[in-house]
């Protein structure tokens, strides 16, 4: 439509950043399955800072145009956007994000400097909100959410509407699941983390994460690393890291005299190759024993079986 954007791509992934609406991820296309993991109007990673009572320095930043320069070469490719807001307040905070990719990995990084212009002459108290929609498009998404003593799951389509704050995040990741099993897991800088949002609303809803407020001195910056890690095939997300994302199949309780119980984990790899897998086993007494280790070619859809033999209740 003549608006210019920025394209990264390896053999994995395909990343499109929208200078002109924010310096958003307006396409994340998972090359093996075809799926595109972000919402087409409003993407991810749109900027905003909440703790303003004044909208216009909250939603600037999605409206604003980004300038931008292309970064790395040979194995490496990456686009730098900048913007620094309007207005006395606003005019004083500069946001840079860098979007990377690596070759042989699916997994983006993305790297945040917000930063505070020396002219402010005093620290200024900044909160950062991540706007955006990730999920698989075209799919009924189901959104993780490790928080309030357990894995949330909230299936949209299925019941699930309207508002959801989350206060009590217990892990820094978040994940949205398609019905295929495809998805993205989100990593995010968990000493800052303050909230999970939902908006659950239209073809593709909104999952999103804000810090808390942080002061930062003027001339000085905050920054934090971010990684989207799309995988294929996992018929539940337990946990996720840049390298790797993981579901656990195992009952919840069993019987004090159970004398098997069945345990499947599935990986799906941002990189192919081989590792080695420890499944540890924390009984009643606390303490933890080792399950099983097992050499393992990790790739979208690996998985491994083994059955555990529960010492007593509570394990």
């Amino acid at each position: 439509g003549g608006e210019p954007v920025v394209v990264l791509e390896n053999d994995l992934v395909r990343v499109t950043v929208s200078p002109l609406r924010g310096g958003q991820i307006s396409d994340l296309v998972l090359k093996a399955t075809g799926k595109h993991l972000c919402a087409e109007e409003t993407g991810l990673f749109v900027d905003r800072v909440w703790n303003y009572d004044d909208p216009q320095i909250y939603q600037q930043w999605e409206k604003l145009p980004y300038e931008f320069k292309l970064k790395g070469g040979g194995t490496d490719a990456a686009v730098e956007l900048t913007r620094r807001g309007n207005g006395d307040v606003a005019g004083r905070m500069i946001v840079h994000k860098t979007f990377s990719l690596t070759d042989g990995s699916a997994a983006v990084r993305v790297d945040y400097r917000f930063e505070i212009g020396q002219e402010a002459m005093a620290p200024m108290r900044i909160g950062m909100w991540f706007h955006g929609r990730p999920g698989v498009r075209g799919e009924k998404n189901t959104f993780v959410l490790p928080t309030d003593g357990k894995i949330q799951e909230i299936a949209y389509g299925a019941g699930a509407k309207g508002e959801y704050w989350w206060y009590q995040p217990e892990r820094g990741w978040l994940a949205a699941r398609g019905e295929s099993g495809d998805g993205l897991a989100i990593c995010v800088e968990y000493k800052r983390l303050m909230l999970f949002y939902q908006w659950l609303h239209d073809a593709m809803p909104g999952l999103e994460w804000a810090f808390r407020s942080f002061d930062i001195q003027n001339g000085e910056s905050l920054d934090t690393t971010v990684w989207l890690v799309p995988f294929q095939g996992l018929p539940n997300v337990t946990g996720a890291a840049p390298e790797v994302v993981g579901a656990l199949e195992v009952a919840p309780q069993v019987a004090a005299d159970a004398k098997d119980v069945p345990v499947k984990i599935a990986l799906s790899g941002a990189r192919t190759g081989d590792c080695t897998l420890l499944v540890n086993v924390k009984g009643p007494d606390g303490k933890e024993s080792q399950l099983a280790q097992s050499q393992l070619a990790l790739k979208p859809g690996a998985a491994f079986g083994a059955s555990l033999k529960p010492a007593g209740p509570g394990t």
